[in-house]
């Protein structure tokens, strides 16, 4: 297989219909890499950058977790639903491009009566005999020597290795390891990596041993050659969370205190509660007195109406909703803060240097004019703020107060940063 055009293998999603998967597809030993809405690529097709691209969306998708799967395309979902172990695979690559084959110099230790005694390991872990007031130890932490079981965790590991470059390696790295024809024996290595799992008091170690085995199970299982999917077909999750992480910096944003209710009473008895929950809410460090309710949309933002998809009249109420709520809950503290709101879109932008756009503002027709123009009543201009995809994808464990001020002065001015 040859990989040196792996930007080749990168695509966008151009819809949010059923079918718009994002994340990394295995099929037949070749990959396609999908990319979300508004996701933008370098003009020059640099493999190097490609790679961190990939390793970053693998990443947001592990990070969030949406699901992990391998699923037959001529199975329904539920009839073969079987973990497919990426992290490992990416575990014990990554772990061969930083320290190559490993080899075994760990002191391995067991409890028996033969060998070296470890005395400290001995008095923490193995409880004595008191005799005349004197402990008396009838078993030992003692150091193993088993060579052939070394060799055999190394051979092991090539196997593993090699493995993981077929399955996800090339999306590392270009070169190839070393094609270590081992004859499978997958009860013996198994049960060789339990051993030496439950031995090891290295936790690194343990977390490649653990890998190695997860491979094992997988490659033997007789769906190490299927079609693999590993992502989401609901990234507007993901897309929500992204910037709640990045932007919801504000205490009253997860309260319930915050949250609009709406009761139904029925002959003043049985109570239902109806709640709506805004997405994210924003307090600029240095703004205090103005609140940012945004509203994460996946949806296609275009450079203009036609071009693309805008939130309709359920999601503007809601907004206004939201920020009458909130607009309350401080007047109560005798705060009058300027309220804004404004939707979140993914959208990719030419310019790397400028990642937010302003598209527009929505108005009613129910509020009388001047109290439309009121400041006290912003919130009734919901702004319309492209994000670029990618550097949101980049930023998303960022605490910068640098992104509070562009995306505070993009909500208030409609400026482009540049």
């Amino acid at each position: 297989m040859s990989y040196s055009h792996l930007s080749e293998k990168c695509s966008v999603c151009e819809t949010i219909d059923d079918e718009s998967f994002v994340g990394v597809h295995y099929k037949e030993g070749k990959f396609e890499i999908k990319y979300p809405l508004g996701y933008r690529f370098s003009d020059v097709k640099n493999e190097k950058e490609t790679r961190k691209d990939i390793l970053n969306l693998l990443s947001i998708l592990r990070h969030y977790k949406p699901f992990d799967r391998v699923n037959s395309a001529n199975k329904k979902k539920e009839e073969n639903d079987i973990d497919f172990p990426l992290y490992a695979y990416m575990f014990v690559f990554n772990w061969y491009r930083k320290n190559g084959y490993y080899v075994p110099n760990e002191v391995i230790y067991t409890k028996g009566t033969n060998g070296k005694i470890n005395w400290s390991r001995t008095i923490k872990s193995v409880n004595p005999i008191v005799d005349n007031e004197n402990p008396v130890y009838l078993d030992f932490i003692v150091r193993k020597e088993n060579h052939n079981e070394d060799e055999l965790l190394a051979l092991i590991n090539k196997y593993c290795v090699y493995k993981s470059y077929e399955k996800i390696g090339c999306l590392f790295s270009g070169k190839k390891p070393k094609n270590e024809k081992i004859k499978l024996k997958n009860g013996l290595f198994i049960s060789t990596l339990r051993r030496r799992i439950e031995s090891t008091f290295n936790d690194e170690l343990r977390e490649l041993f653990s890998c190695m085995k997860r491979i094992l199970e997988q490659e033997s299982n007789g769906s190490s050659d299927k079609e693999f999917f590993y992502g989401t077909k609901e990234f507007k999750h993901i897309w929500e969370k992204l910037l709640d992480e990045v932007y919801g910096n504000n205490p009253i944003n997860h309260s319930r205190e915050s949250h609009p209710h709406v009761f139904w009473n029925v002959n003043e008895k049985d109570k239902r509660t109806l709640t709506l929950k805004p997405d994210t809410i924003m307090i600029h460090p240095n703004r205090e007195d103005k609140v940012y309710v945004l509203d994460a949309k996946y949806y296609k933002a275009g450079a203009d109406i036609a071009n693309g998809s805008l939130p309709g009249g359920e999601s503007i109420l809601k907004q206004i909703v939201y920020a009458d709520k909130i607009k309350l809950l401080y007047n109560k503290q005798g705060i009058k803060p300027v309220i804004y709101n404004a939707f979140l879109l993914p959208y990719g932008m030419k310019d790397e240097e400028c990642y937010l756009s302003s598209l527009g503002f929505t108005e009613e027709d129910w509020y009388k004019e001047e109290y439309f123009n009121n400041p006290e009543n912003e919130y009734l201009k919901i702004k319309a703020i492209r994000v670029d995809t990618k550097t949101l994808m980049y930023k998303h464990k960022a605490a910068d107060s640098k992104l509070f001020d562009e995306m505070a002065d993009m909500i208030e001015k409609g400026i482009f940063l540049n």
